[in-house]
């Protein structure tokens, strides 16, 4: 897709969903206050963050939107009397998405170099006066194309998608957006990926209302309502999942928005193939610019964006732009709800004949989209690398086994109790390998409380404990140091530490003891949640978050199973448990696991030997397609 720019008032492109609290994260002034200007945020130089730019008049200037130097200025002339829309796009291929400069003129696109000014080309695709220009990629051929929408009557547009550069006419059709719906004022035009197929739809919004059409014959595929009719459109990406969702902007307040006493209000909506795309998600973000009141701010003057300005893993962050000065909004979480179900598939050395990936994909054949593994080969081996470049996994969750030593514990045999594998090291090779993919890759422990405890064996003393918080810091920095040297790519690499002992005992527990005293927070917190049901798992997570001071979307569920040994029917209570985990907040649940343990009982299992599937996988497909309707509540 396209990388999205939206600007309210004038749009360009756009971007999904998330709740939660937003706050201030940071605040820029880059010294432009003409109510003339428009902001125009985008990656003109390819860095690891966005650029701040603004459109005043005819001179296009260019900011570093951490120090707010300015970086460069670009003349696109100014044309009095003429309506003139900036419309940057990645239209000549420059290098990796580096967005370009460009205007929309009454017909006329012209795209700018943006280091020396001169005009690349000025492509002509007939007059438009009154026309929204958009810039989507509406053929699925990874290159821009320039669509304009133009008002006909009182509830038709006619809309044109060109060819770029060429202007070529590529398809023409009516956009009958007003029928049976009562649809007044203006209307917004928008490019928008909802499905995350890396092909844009062209939406119109109006009075609350969001029409849908495909490329090329213009049938409506989708409509719906979201309201209040004042609402400016705001489709974002704030989970960076690739899927759009419609979200709204409100002034001082109204019928359905938040208090006017409050000045600005964010809703975002559930959109998904799969869900009731009228369902409202989880509530209203409020954000109070500092030292700009909308007492002095008029409409002229405003522009807000959405953009994944610190390309933190492709969610899209708020920005609120008045009169030179830049307010980003930020998630107060890591993660939004990928809302995934996952399963195990462990140690296939020991237990079965399938390598990791022929397990993943009999998972994947399953419908699953994520997977956890405990590969004991080489982490860069041909084996792991073909479950992440598996496409129907978009979180991996991975233990790596590969320098671990064998060691006795207390109930006889042996485990392994630590990977010793660098994980810093283990993260650069996943970014040098796989930076292309948009994907999570969880590098996790397994169960710290047994691990440093020896199951039992021993009671660990201060030196042992500090040891082992030296080592959960050295993968927290490790792994975290190295995402942010590659925050240009889509996947992102993820550091988990994996607990089983959650409770308020006076007993030494990792999560409360070892946790809160690393050098920064984990990534997220991975719990081992044997011995819950659906009554307590919830009470568990919320003390985890309580804690450690992480959100529950930082945590998620990394081992439960239900013993269906003696061929009894668990498919409720494994609903039940993942539907009470999700209610909780979490983003991943993940089941133990793929194929029978330990030979005939005790089963923790979602398909038999001979290919057939357990009740446990009944259970998990239910609470797949709960979680499509966005329906936790019937465990509370």
């Amino acid at each position: 897709m396209l990388r999205s720019i939206i600007v309210l008032c004038v749009l360009v492109l756009s971007a999904s969903n998330l709740a939660g609290q937003w706050s201030v994260d940071t605040s820029l002034w880059t010294g432009e206050s003409g109510t003339n200007c428009t902001p125009v945020p985008g990656d003109y130089r390819f860095g690891p963050e966005i650029e701040f730019a603004a459109l005043c008049g005819g001179a296009w200037d260019i900011y570093n939107s951490v120090t707010g130097q300015k970086i460069n200025a670009v003349w696109v002339g100014a044309h009095p009397g003429v309506e003139v829309h900036p419309v940057p796009a990645d239209f000549v291929p420059n290098g990796a998405g580096k967005i370009d400069v460009a205007i929309f003129r009454e017909g006329a696109w012209d795209v700018f170099n943006t280091v020396t000014g001169a005009l690349i080309s000025s492509t002509w695709t007939g007059s438009a006066v009154g026309c929204q220009p958009i810039v989507g990629n509406f053929t699925g051929d990874a290159t821009p194309e320039l669509a304009t929408v133009c008002p006909i009557g009182a509830s038709s547009h006619s809309v044109s998608v060109y060819e770029y550069p060429s202007g070529t006419l590529l398809t023409n059709y009516i956009a009958q957006q007003m029928a049976g719906n009562d649809v007044t004022g203006p209307v917004t035009a928008m490019a928008v990926d909802w499905d995350g197929d890396q092909v844009d739809e062209i939406c119109l919004f109006a009075s609350g209302a969001w029409f849908t059409y495909d490329y090329p014959i213009g049938n409506t595929v989708r409509e719906f309502w979201t309201g209040p009719p004042e609402a400016d459109p705001v489709p974002l990406d704030t989970d960076g999942d690739g899927r759009d969702e419609p979200g709204i902007y409100c002034d001082n307040g109204g019928s359905n928005c938040s208090s006017g006493i409050l000045a600005y209000s964010w809703h975002l909506f559930n959109y998904d193939v799969d869900a009731d795309i009228a369902s409202y998600r989880e509530g209203v973000w409020i954000g109070n610019s500092p030292n700009v009141t909308e007492q002095v701010v008029s409409k002229a003057t405003r522009g807000d964006v959405v953009v994944d300005w610190d390309r933190d893993g492709g969610r899209d962050n708020i920005m609120v732009y008045r009169e030179g000065a830049w307010f980003m909004y930020k998630q107060d979480y890591l993660w939004s709800h990928l809302r995934r179900v996952g399963v195990t598939n462990a140690l296939h050395d020991f237990w079965f004949p399938e390598t990791n990936a022929q397990a993943a994909t009999g998972i994947a054949n399953l419908g699953y989209h994520s997977v956890k593994i405990w590969p004991t080969t080489s982490h860069v081996s041909a084996d792991v690398q073909a479950v992440i470049n598996n496409p129907a996994f978009d979180v991996i969750v991975i233990r790596p086994l590969e320098f671990s030593p064998l060691e006795p514990v207390c109930s006889g045999g042996s485990s392994f109790i630590e990977e010793n594998i660098n994980y810093g090291h283990a993260a650069s090779n996943f970014y040098a390998n796989h930076g292309h993919l948009n994907k999570h890759i969880i590098l996790s422990g397994w169960e710290a409380d047994n691990q440093i405890s020896r199951f039992g064996c021993i009671t660990p003393s201060q030196q042992e404990k500090d040891a082992f918080l030296a080592k959960l810091n050295e993968r927290q920095s490790g792994v975290a140091a190295v995402r942010q040297a590659n925050l240009d790519k889509k996947l992102r690499v993820w550091h988990a530490v994996e607990v089983n002992l959650v409770n308020t005992g006076p007993a030494f527990k990792v999560f409360r003891d070892i946790v809160p005293l690393m050098d920064e927070p984990p990534d997220m917190i991975s719990y081992s949640a044997w011995g819950t049901n659906a009554s307590s798992v919830g009470d568990r997570l919320d003390l985890i978050a309580a804690t450690t001071g992480l959100d529950q979307r930082q945590i998620f569920i990394g081992e439960f199973g239900r013993d269906e040994c003696n061929g009894q029917d668990v498919s409720f209570q494994v609903e039940n448990h993942g539907a009470a985990a999700f209610a909780a907040g979490v983003p991943f649940v993940f089941y133990w696991y793929y194929r029978t343990e330990f030979g005939p009982c005790p089963h923790h299992k979602v398909i038999n030997s001979d290919g057939s599937t357990t009740t446990a996988h009944t259970g998990l497909v239910n609470l797949r397609s709960l979680l499509a309707h966005d329906n936790y509540s019937h465990t509370q």
